[in-house]
């Protein structure tokens, strides 16, 4: 099933399927299912997988991570895995869909002391407009009242060629800021 599944990326980007192995589908499967099970004994293997030398089972053990919905006191270390995992990533050929994945990811971690690192990628004018778009609606779903502002005050700010798009796409935001300010949580 791997060798087909592979066969039919080939078809559509031989570069992606490329450095796709049958192997690499399979552990890549198994990291998913463990993070759907919620095994608190995943923990430390998906962690230690953040650190593996391949991109694709760094970001495969990531988004397990998130799927384990982890204790608040290890809320921490998948954090900063996360983080280290997207840093990982900058020099990568998949780099932008890898990010876009994982920021979605970490937004579903709802780790209220991500919003610096999601503010940070929104006001980021030399990343691409799809990232910086994702981290401003992360940003949004994390914000209190003086975070939305900071948010607004941001992009308001920006002087790029990308200002008008990022105005629009916060316009987009607006409820969800209008609810973290009337919330203030």
């Amino acid at each position: 099933i791997a060798a087909a599944y592979i066969e039919a990326v080939r078809s559509v980007d031989a570069g992606v399927a490329a450095r796709m192995t049958p192997s690499l589908l399979t552990m890549a499967e198994a990291m998913f299912s463990l993070g759907e099970l919620g095994s608190v004994d995943a923990l430390e293997p998906l962690l230690a997988l953040t650190q593996s030398e391949d991109v694709a089972a760094r970001v495969s053990a990531a988004i397990a991570l998130v799927r384990l919905s982890p204790s608040p006191e290890d809320i921490p270390r998948v954090r900063e895995a996360l983080l280290s995992v997207y840093a990982s990533t900058a020099g990568d050929a998949l780099a932008l869909p890898l990010r876009a994945q994982l920021i979605a990811v970490m937004r579903h971690l709802y780790d209220a002391t991500l919003f610096d690192f999601f503010l940070a990628q929104a006001t980021d004018a030399d990343l691409d407009l799809r990232l910086r778009a994702s981290a401003v609606a992360a940003a949004a779903s994390l914000a209190n009242r003086a975070q939305a502002t900071r948010l607004r005050a941001g992009i308001e700010a920006d002087a790029s060629p990308q200002a008008e798009a990022m105005l629009r796409f916060l316009a987009r935001q607006t409820s969800v800021l209008d609810a973290s300010a009337e919330c203030d949580q």
